[in-house]
């Protein structure tokens, strides 16, 4: 089956990557847009066009992807409007937006969807991001069918899925991507007050890191859950307050947090609701940072 030409507007982490394995994949590349300067390696000879935005429907593919931020997206759809863009597919990559904000491309009758990637994108090497992740597709199904395949070409697992379900699928990543830095950054500032540096910090925690990915993949968070607050240990949760009474921002993210781990706690069994009500008492009488 001939596979759809490919057109890439915005040349970031994820526009690379798509570049790179669609070309890997055998995916004929159209054109390649940014708006500013893209750096130059062979695979930039592959696209017909290039430049900083399409000049007409001729140098867009069969299938467009809007692979910018989200601020930037509508945008991309005024500068489409005017084009002649009958039965071509434009998609974009964002998470949090469904394919509502490009459905003035109808009017042209254009087909619209979404295609985002559960992963987070670093430098282009040899590994495949996309093999065998989830990606959220949404939208006309003209647009869909192409991302299906595309999808599985890539080495990925689609996943269909309407705005609602596709902004709570984003949500839920950013939740576990996003926010384990930030917890993991908390952890790095509270330890670096023994003396120790990040770096130090990093290596000592990494494998405890690994250890508790995998144990939340294999067994799910609720069975994997330990620590002082799911077992209601109020006091070694205080003293832990009381070394963190210095960086008052942290305590109170790790007072929430806690809170959190003991309700996870009651509700998986591992404490009565006794035990959780007196825990809760306690944070909220004695433990203020």
């Amino acid at each position: 089956m001939t596979k759809p030409s490919v057109t890439i507007i915005g040349y970031g982490r994820l526009g690379q990557h798509l570049l790179h394995w669609l070309l890997r994949a055998g995916y004929p590349i159209a054109g390649i847009f940014n708006r500013s300067t893209m750096p130059m390696n062979p695979e930039m000879l592959q696209p017909k066009y290039m430049g900083e935005f399409p000049e007409s429907a001729e140098q867009l593919g069969d299938l467009t992807i809007l692979s910018v931020s989200d601020s930037a997206i509508s945008a991309m759809v005024s500068r489409l409007y005017g084009m002649d863009i009958e039965d071509k597919c434009i998609v974009h990559t964002s998470g949090a937006i469904s394919s509502s904000i490009l459905a003035d491309l109808r009017d042209h009758r254009a087909h619209v969807g979404s295609f985002h990637p559960l992963q987070t994108f670093g430098p282009v090497g040899k590994k495949n991001p996309f093999k065998d992740i989830h990606i959220s597709l949404e939208g006309d199904w003209k647009c869909i069918e192409m991302l299906l395949e595309m999808s599985r070409n890539l080495g990925g697992n689609p996943y269909q899925t309407d705005a609602k379900g596709k902004a709570l699928l984003h949500l839920a990543a950013v939740w576990v991507s996003n926010y384990m830095h930030v917890l993991f950054h908390a952890a790095q500032n509270v330890a670096s007050t023994s003396q120790m540096s990040a770096t130090q910090v990093q290596k000592i925690l990494g494998p405890l890191i690994q250890q508790t990915i995998e144990n939340a993949n294999d067994h799910g968070p609720l069975a994997s859950l330990t620590g002082p607050a799911s077992r209601g240990d109020l006091e070694s949760v205080q003293r832990h307050l009381a070394l963190m009474k210095f960086t008052p921002d942290i305590a109170d993210l790790y007072k929430d947090l806690a809170k959190a781990a003991a309700h996870m706690s009651m509700e998986r069994g591992s404490l009565t609701s006794d035990d959780y009500d007196h825990f809760q008492r306690g944070l909220n009488d004695g433990g203020e940072s």
